[in-house]
This record gives structure tokens, sequence and C-alpha cells, in this order.
């Protein structure tokens, strides 16, 4: 059991950034809805909030099948910080 919790800790990291990734994704949604009224606002911002990580998915998996993961989960992490 000991060793499995780090892995089972970095699952329940993962996973509740998910969900705060994603409630940030729909009060940003929302909040231009509200502010614009119109769907075509509201398109652009689901686009550029979830849609984007389907264009980059492919490069991700060719960055991480390439180089070391850990390094990679570093180096990812460090950008999304700063970003």
């Amino acid at each position: 059991m000991p060793r499995r919790w780090p892995i089972r800790r970095l699952a329940l990291g993962e996973l509740l950034s998910s969900i705060g990734s994603w409630a940030a994704g729909i009060a940003v949604s929302y909040y231009v809805y509200r502010r614009t009224g119109s769907a075509v606002w509201l398109a652009g911002t689901l686009f550029f909030t979830f849609g984007v990580a389907g264009f980059f998915s492919p490069l991700a998996g060719k960055i991480a099948d390439r180089y070391d993961r850990r390094r990679v989960m570093i180096a990812s992490d460090l950008t999304s910080a700063a970003c």
C-alpha cells in the first residue's frame, strides 16, 4: 500500500486540477455570454478554452514519447504556471 500512495496523490492532484480547469472554462464562457449575448463570442471562448487541447495533443504525444516523461511533466507544469 505505501508504494502506491505517491501515484494516488498524483492522480488526485491531476483530478482536482482538471476539475478546476473545467470549472474555470465554464465560468469564463458564462461570463462572456452574459456580457456579449453573442453565440459567436461564446463559440470562440469555448474553442480557445477547450478546443485548443485537441489541436496540441498530437504534438504533446510526440514530445512525451521522445523525451523523459518526468522532465516533460515538470516543463509543462512550469510553462502552464508561466502562462
